[in-house]
């Protein structure tokens, strides 16, 4: 039997157009025949709108059911491409979701999509339904979800490590029949199929990388690679060595730092310990300086990566400084907030009246009466570039205004779609800013550019 691909995620909400594509882009990169979106505190009127339906299609030609009641939300909403597989529920609840899935080879199999209440009271009903389910199955069984629990602190990430009681309730409830499943909290849990092949991951230059111990031969290596083909394929051919060389780098991965802060840490106690007993040893007074260079060297590299994986600019303003992080939020809902507007009307500061001033504004614009007489000699002949502008916005890009616009871009930017950073050009520019103008000049010469490296 071959599995359908099935995709299973607590999104925190299915109501925002952002949550729909990131389930659309999700089912695309792994080509899923069937997607279990948990949590998604969808109301059942909404549900049983078809414009809302519409709008929150995952797949072209799609099949759903969902747990929603006249008295509660949908926690769980199972879409599928009949063209592929289909599910038949056979029971449902606020927590869970059990049925049949059906190949299009008549195979069948038993599914069942878990979202767990938050207390432990709340999920013994949840339980208890999944033992009358095992005991009355003889056909292969698949759970996934979010249970809300964990069979080991391996499971966790973040906040407090679980109790033995907490870690007792998923153990204690895990009978023969299934094998619970392992994914995290709230991130994708992908069923694939013995024969499907894992997307695999995208590149991320991490910017620590640049004081790493043999970056700069990497890069050497990879850029005296040649191809013979246009500048911008030739640019792609370089970048893509170093993506593979990078990667098997012993310290490529971040764990690599995490690891020796914590073997300099019992360093540096166990080295204080001896000085505490021979205070005067230069040989001891010496280990523990660099010890401590070491130490900072890698704590720096992993603030660097921190910054950088979470965008936060608050971070860099300390991380207990939470004055600075609610100023941020605060100013950004200001920003995306409008109190007050003055139009030809008078000045208005409430809710509805800026609201009414709005859209009595775009009324006026868009259904203003037709003129008479229209013609194209009516139009008023607006503000025209002067002339000698002209030659400034038409003349040929220049390297140093290329090199300006790279060493412009902010350190802990995202990445472009090649994984490469702004603080990577930057920093090895002596080596490939001449490759990065030659690539840009051939793009505006031609007009033409290749797919994105990864």
């Amino acid at each position: 039997m071959t599995l359908p691909l099935i995709g299973c995620w607590n999104v925190r909400g299915f109501n925002s157009p952002d949550k729909v594509f990131s389930c659309k882009n999700l089912v695309a990169s792994h080509h899923l025949d069937m997607i279990c979106i948990l949590e998604a505190k969808t109301p059942s009127m909404a549900l049983s709108d078809p414009w809302f339906q519409k709008s929150h299609q995952i797949f072209n030609d799609e099949l759903n059911c969902n747990n929603a009641s006249p008295i509660s939300i949908g926690r769980i909403w199972i879409k599928w491409n009949p063209n592929a597989t289909s599910f038949s529920p056979l029971s449902i609840s606020q927590h869970l979701f059990h049925g049949t899935v059906s190949l299009k080879d008549s195979t069948q199999f038993f599914m069942t999509v878990v979202y767990a209440g938050n207390t432990p009271s709340d999920r013994v009903p949840m339980w208890n339904q999944l033992q009358n389910i095992a005991s009355n199955l003889t056909s292969p069984w698949i759970i996934m979800g979010d249970f809300n629990c964990y069979i080991s602190t391996q499971d966790k990430m973040g906040g407090l490590t679980p109790t033995p009681s907490q870690l007792n309730e998923m153990n204690s409830w895990v009978f023969e029949t299934v094998e619970a499943p392992g994914c995290s909290d709230h991130s994708p849990l992908i069923l694939l199929n013995g024969n499907a092949k894992q997307a695999g991951g995208r590149f991320r230059f991490k910017n620590f990388w640049i004081n790493m111990y043999g970056f700069w031969d990497c890069v050497v290596s990879a850029f005296a690679n040649h191809k013979n083909a246009s500048h911008i394929a030739n640019l792609y051919h370089k970048l893509r060595i170093l993506k593979h060389i990078l990667k098997k780098q012993t310290w490529a991965s971040s764990s690599f730092i995490k690891d020796n802060m914590v073997r300099l840490e019992k360093d540096q106690k166990n080295c204080l310990q001896l000085i505490d007993s021979n205070p005067l040893d230069p040989c001891l007074n010496a280990h523990l300086k660099r010890i401590n260079s070491l130490l900072s060297y890698y704590n720096s590299a992993w603030c660097s990566w921190t910054i950088q994986c979470a965008k936060a600019k608050w971070l860099s303003q300390g991380e207990d400084d939470l004055g600075f992080l609610y100023a941020k939020i605060k100013n950004r809902g200001n920003i995306n907030r409008i109190k007050e507007i003055t139009t030809s009307e008078g000045h208005f500061s409430t809710l509805d009246d800026v609201g009414s001033a709005i859209i009595s504004h775009f009324k006026t614009i868009f259904n203003s009466p037709n003129p008479l007489n229209a013609s194209l000699d009516s139009i008023p002949i607006g503000n025209t570039m002067p002339p000698q502008f002209f030659e400034s916005l038409t003349r040929p890009i220049t390297d140093p205004e290329m090199k300006q616009v790279i060493f412009d871009g902010a350190l802990n930017s995202s990445p472009g779609p090649d994984g490469y950073t702004f603080e990577f050009y930057k920093s090895t520019w002596d080596i490939t800013g001449s490759y990065v103008c030659q690539a840009i000049r051939n793009y505006f010469r031609t007009g033409l550019k290749l797919q994105p490296l990864f």
